[in-house]
């Protein structure tokens, strides 16, 4: 490998480099950096003499499963880029991807099983002593006989693990399987105003001419990082005086948001509405569009069952209520505004609008994607190019292809955490992370019984690691086999392979391995309890070949080889076993786009009944009354980026930016509106508490001319534990004073400021 390059090397490397640029910090800082690190080499992983190898797979640390190239050295990772080309994430990484190996080395990295000991710390356990202590609280809350009592908590949805789980939880007979916020989750409204199922659906951005997003961070880890680059590029300048600007090959993006975001500020325009007033603003645009007759009228008579009534309730009743002169009250926009976005948005399609999932604040309200979907329906963007389009189901399996009947098994449903009973779990296994979306602790605790057991299957000591009595811990990110289907916002199909290039560490367990294993320990009689042998090694190799071997044998899509770019379509692999070699080399399998089948008939105000009442009660604003609260004055609202809440640490790297710039707001760093600061009597800097409902927070204050007047905005992480501090138990987190009731959404509470 060359030369060994010194102490002093390095050192005249760094200063030499920076001949030149002597009026900047920043190179001082890295010297600084560099002379530090140099003096503790024992911290830093060593790479091995030898030949550089070069890997292919996927990314695995957020569900947008972005195409990875990998550079190692032996077992040794030492550089990551994307892979260029790839149809899922343009050849682009994130912060986090590129520095994914780093984790391999985070303080927070377990490699062995812990169990919660009371105040001596937790007790190192065998894998074994592990898996037996979980079949024995597994076997005593089944006992309890009721429904739900062991739950699975699932943060990435739709792999092939995700699947394992539900057989599972359905054969105990009470299983629940659950799901925290994700930016998928916000079509499970819609599924609710069909009348058949449609789906699921993915977004046809390439066709796009105006997107309408409802707080959704689209330039700022949404979907897919690569596809949004190279679809918005020229979305990094805003339109001189907020006013509309027309693009020729780009979608005009119009940001509906509170917080001044990188999404908002740099959007085509910015419309700063009041918190808590999405579904009024979206219930006024539809009151726009059927006055001035905007719409299809044949395709809602022939579609929509709800939009007229005689008397009864009716979407055309509903808006009625709407007009933009009495929503500008309500939201702060002028109604010429109102009116001039919603003329936009049913003139200039294929157009959709987005109902937005905050990484930190989370999702909006049931009524407010209500609203916002019914907007999708009016204009008739659901199943057209432009709009949303379901994509095709990937091929199943032959029922001859399922040996022990293991695929053929019932599914248990997927619900929401924040919709299960309170005080029912006793016994809660969480996958993480990985979601890429903050879940508080203060909703899933709430769902527990007294006395519940909590385990968690996480690679790392962090997030709601930190609630659990036993930790067993999964492989990481490149160390494990496991499936990577298509990301949320994809029109079509598709399927990579997150392949093991790295060892794992002895102590370590796949969450298959633990299924497989509890379903023979405690008697179940079920396919599910075979021995691991059974599935040739890798508990999911052997359903997963069968998958792929499906896919081929219908000979449908084009695999991308991700080492030469190349596109084949399937039915040319003519050997058996091609498509699966592939994709464990890390290529990728890409879905056709089929034939749309017909739009289903549809309720604007969903098929509960109880859509009206609920969305006419709301209409004002979820934080009324609007003159705001003596108590509590002013508005706080949590943010996030995907890659800095939840349960995943940050590598050293990003960690070290974010304590060390202004890249970020630190997650103890609340913005304000200057004026309002003045007027609390709190000075810029200054320390002060933030105190809900719900408890309080110490935070430092940072004024901000761009806030909303009356508005607090805390970043939701990244945490301590996601640094890797040795006390991870020091600070706060500020979803834990927004969950007022434990349950959805989060996003905008009541609050107040007072000196600390």
């Amino acid at each position: 490998m060359g030369k060994f390059v010194n102490r002093r090397d390095f050192l005249k490397f760094l200063g030499g480099g920076v001949v030149g640029t002597t009026l900047s910090p920043l190179p001082w800082k890295l010297l600084d950096d560099a002379a530090i690190w140099t003096q503790n080499w024992s911290w830093l992983p060593r790479l091995p003499r030898g030949e550089i190898s070069v890997h292919y797979t996927h990314c695995t640390l957020c569900p947008a499963g972005c195409g990875l190239r990998v550079r190692c050295v032996g077992d040794e990772a030492f550089g990551l880029s994307g892979v260029r080309g790839h149809p899922i994430s343009c050849g682009h990484l994130c912060p986090l991807g590129l520095a994914g190996h780093h984790l391999r080395y985070h303080p927070a990295r377990l490699t062995s099983p812990q169990m919660r000991a009371g105040k001596g710390g937790p007790a190192a356990l065998s894998r074994n002593e592990a898996v037996t202590q979980i079949a024995a609280w597994l076997a005593e809350a089944r006992a309890t006989g009721g429904e739900g009592a062991v739950a699975v908590l699932d943060a990435r949805p739709g792999r092939e693990l995700s699947l394992l789980y539900r057989r599972f939880l359905a054969a105990l007979g009470c299983g629940a399987y659950l799901v925290g916020p994700s930016q998928e989750a916000s079509t499970t409204v819609l599924g609710e105003m069909l009348t058949e199922p449609y789906g699921p659906l993915g977004i046809d951005l390439e066709g796009v001419q105006t997107l309408l997003s409802f707080g959704a961070p689209v330039l700022d880890g949404w979907g897919a990082p690569g596809r949004i680059a190279h679809l918005i590029p020229g979305a990094m300048t805003r339109a001189p005086g907020g006013v509309f600007q027309s693009r020729d090959h780009h979608p005009l993006l119009i940001q509906i948001e509170t917080r001044p975001s990188r999404t908002a500020l740099r959007a085509d325009q910015w419309l700063r509405i009041k918190p808590g007033t999405e579904a009024a603003l979206a219930l006024s645009l539809g009151h726009v569009i059927v006055a001035e007759r905007l719409y299809s009228e044949q395709f809602i008579a022939e579609k929509a069952i709800d939009f007229s009534a005689d008397g009864g309730p009716s979407y055309r009743r509903l808006i009625s209520h709407f007009t933009p002169e009495r929503t500008a009250v309500i939201t702060g926009l002028p109604p010429d505004m109102i009116r001039e976005t919603a003329r936009r948005f049913a003139e200039d399609r294929p157009a959709i609008a987005i109902p937005g999932v905050d990484p930190g604040g989370g999702s909006l309200g049931y009524e407010e994607e209500l609203a916002i979907w019914g907007l999708n329906l009016l204009v008739g963007n659901l199943g057209q190019k432009g709009g949303f389009l379901p994509r095709a189901l990937e091929p199943a399996a032959r029922q001859s292809d399922r040996p022990g009947g293991i695929e053929g098994l019932p599914l248990a449903p997927c619900r929401d955490v924040s919709q299960v009973p309170d005080r029912s779990i006793h016994l809660l296994i969480v996958d993480g992370p990985g979601s890429g979306c903050a879940l508080p602790w203060a909703v899933v605790e709430r769902k527990l019984a007294v006395g519940a057991r909590v385990v968690n299957l996480s690679p790392f000591r962090a997030g709601s690691a930190l609630r659990a009595d036993l930790i067993l811990p999964a492989p990481a990110s490149m160390e494990r086999l496991e499936d990577v289907p298509a990301p949320f916002d994809s029109p079509v199909s598709s399927l990579g392979l997150s392949v093991p290039i790295l060892p794992a560490p002895a102590g370590t367990m796949e969450p298959a391995e633990l299924v497989f294993r509890l379903a023979g320990m405690i008697g179940m009689s079920s396919p599910l309890a075979v021995k691991a042998s059974a599935l040739e090694g890798s508990h999911l190799n052997g359903i997963l070949r069968r998958r792929v071997e499906a896919i081929q044998w219908v000979g449908r899509g084009e695999l991308f080889r991700s080492a030469t770019g190349e596109r084949v379509a399937v039915r040319n692999l003519l050997l058996p076993g091609q498509l699966w070699d592939g994709l464990t080399k890390g290529d990728c399998w890409v879905d056709q786009q089929g034939v749309v089948p017909p739009v289903p008939r549809f309720r604007f105000l969903g098929n509960s009944g109880e859509g009206y009442r609920r969305l006419l009660a709301i209409g004002s604003g979820r934080l009324s009354p609007a003159g705001g609260d003596k108590a509590y004055p002013l508005v706080l609202m949590p943010f996030g980026w995907r890659a800095a809440v939840g349960d995943g640490p940050l590598p050293p790297v990003m960690a070290k930016l974010y304590r060390e710039s202004d890249l970020r707001a630190p997650a103890r760093c609340a913005a304000i509106n200057t004026e309002t600061g003045r007027a609390l009597g709190v000075k810029d800097g200054a320390e002060v508490t933030v105190e809900t409902s719900s408890g309080s927070l110490t935070v430092k204050i940072q004024f901000n001319a761009a806030v909303m007047p009356g508005v607090i905005h805390i970043a939701a992480g990244p945490s301590n534990d996601a640094f890797g501090d040795a006390d991870p138990s020091v600070g706060g987190d500020v979803l834990e004073i927004c969950c007022l009731d434990g349950s959805h959404p989060w996003r905008a509470v009541r609050a107040k400021v007072q000196e600390a």
